[in-house]
């Protein structure tokens, strides 16, 4: 299913009849079915592996894709040894952590991950400690933030759980009730099935 036939489908829902006018809050829906979807399970087609970042030499960053959203691991690999990263919280690392004037350059052993705007599309980014004397490869294992354009590359399962919660959010009074019941069963079902 792509997301117009789902739009299409969800102007339908409140009467049975298309009513196009309802395009905008069957958007919204859309939107906050997903969201509530992917954030309720440890989904497979979440985790993500970025393979192919480097460190740059004595720089105290690397950047990482815009589509992070949580840690699951991560290594620094040098040839054909690697270490395994000891992702501290941003505080600990700016209270722990020397003073940058007086970080060593070295293979890196703790990081943190941090968000902000720096004005250009890196807005995430791994801070190393020690700052990496060299290029070493970083291999980050993550989870992936939601991506409603992803929709129609979900398993059927998941698929599924999005459109029962977008079409409970689409009704009114104990239509409503009654459709969030059936959205929890089909939840509940596509986490098993994700499982298996």
């Amino acid at each position: 299913m792509t997301l117009d036939e789902l739009k299409k489908y969800l102007t339908m829902v409140p009467t049975g009849i298309e009513q196009p006018a309802l395009g905008g809050i069957a958007s919204v829906a859309m939107e906050a079915a997903y969201a509530s979807v992917w954030g309720a399970n440890a989904w497979k087609v979440r985790r993500a592996e970025k393979t192919n970042l480097a460190t740059v030499a004595n720089q105290t960053y690397t950047s990482i894709p815009s589509d992070f959203e949580t840690a699951i691991g991560l290594k620094v690999i040098d040839g054909t040894a690697s270490r395994s990263i000891d992702i501290v919280d941003e505080n600990s690392f700016d209270y722990d952590m020397p003073n940058p004037s007086a970080w060593t350059a070295a293979k890196p052993r703790m990081a943190k991950i941090v968000f902000a705007d720096f004005g250009m599309a890196d807005q995430w980014r791994v801070y190393w400690y020690p700052v990496p004397e060299k290029v070493y490869t970083v291999n980050l294992v993550y989870t992936r933030k939601a991506d409603m354009a992803k929709f129609p590359n979900l398993p059927s399962y998941m698929q599924d759980a999005v459109i029962s919660k977008a079409s409970s959010l689409m009704m009114k009074g104990e239509d409503r009730t009654v459709a969030e019941g059936l959205a929890n069963v089909t939840l509940n079902r596509a986490s098993m099935s994700d499982g298996a």
